[in-house]
């Protein structure tokens, strides 16, 4: 049943993708117009549904679900590194390719995923892996791209999505709830995030020949490690942890995880890929084809989940 409604919010998806791909093609819209429509994204719709998902009452079950939230967020990004090191040196992976099989969109993509497949009480879960996302990518995603640098720690912790998960996480501690207007508002910001997401997709996809896509084989290595094999180590990894060692709510929790972990290529990748000049024509092509690869993967992926740790 999940694996059914999984299908149908990614189909719907998919057809904002191709009204974003429709306006760029019409002219209606440029591509570069979509670098607003991200930042808009980035400051208002993610932060607003991390705090919303925090808008509910603590209770021991949530308290000790969150806890596994954040160590299922951290084990699979210990995963993917470890994939994509051995990756890197069979394959001489570039740091486009080794950062694109560790990361994945984990946010953008999979709250609204989150929020319609299992409803928006489970979203709290995914702003765990936002945290870790961040703290990971800012750290040893960057170092990718330059090396042995100083880390900015206040570029990390001054990070919307960082400050966000703060905020949520003392309103949730202290109990305090937003009502209405307030409340009405972080709602429809919340509920703009998918949709938007899957526009600026299009409109970059817009901009882009088919050759562009598959011009550079190595592609399909990519996506086969970040679509395929991370997500199915992530699955045997937590196949082994022992039920008794998990809260009452643990196998729906380790799902939301696992949402993350089988989603496409983060598109902060392709960010990096922009601002240390690595290849950002491949970068981008990652990020749109993994995307649009998910379509299938992640069903597929979900129908396993269900298979092995839902029985």
């Amino acid at each position: 049943m999940i694996s059914i409604l999984l299908a149908k919010k990614i189909a719907e998806f998919f057809v904002y993708l191709l009204i974003g791909f429709a306006l760029v093609k019409c002219g209606i819209l440029k591509s570069e117009d979509s670098a607003v429509i991200t930042k808009l994204s980035i400051y208002t719709m993610t932060p607003a549904i991390i705090i919303k998902a925090f808008q509910i009452d603590a209770t021991g079950e949530i308290n000790r679900g969150l806890m596994l939230a954040f160590a299922d967020a951290v084990l699979i990004h210990v995963i993917c590194i470890l994939i994509s090191s051995i990756y890197g040196k069979v394959a001489n992976a570039s740091e486009v390719e080794r950062g694109s099989v560790i990361y994945s969109n984990g946010g953008n993509l999979i709250v609204p995923i989150v929020a319609a497949v299992l409803g928006e009480e489970w979203v709290i879960y995914s702003a765990a892996f936002i945290s870790v996302f961040n703290m990971f990518i800012w750290t040893q995603g960057r170092s990718l791209f330059v090396g042995d640098e100083k880390i900015p720690w206040k570029k990390i912790l001054l990070n919307v999505n960082i400050i966000a998960t703060m905020i949520g996480l003392c309103m949730f501690i202290c109990h305090i709830r937003i009502t209405g207007i307030p409340l009405h508002v972080l709602s429809a910001f919340s509920d703009m995030l998918g949709p938007v997401s899957m526009i600026i997709v299009g409109m970059v996809l817009g901009s882009m020949k088919a050759s562009n896509l598959f011009e550079n084989k190595r592609i399909w290595g990519v996506l086969l490690m970040r679509l395929v094999v991370c997500p199915l180590c992530v699955l045997l990894i937590m196949w082994m942890i022992p039920t008794a060692w998990l809260p009452e709510n643990g196998r729906q929790v380790m799902l939301v995880s696992f949402f993350a972990a089988m989603a496409p290529c983060a598109a902060t990748i392709n960010q990096f890929s922009i601002l240390y000049n690595k290849d950002t024509k491949y970068a981008s092509a990652i990020n749109i084809l993994s995307t649009l690869a998910c379509i299938v993967s992640m069903p597929c992926m979900l129908y396993l989940f269900q298979i092995v740790m839902m029985k």
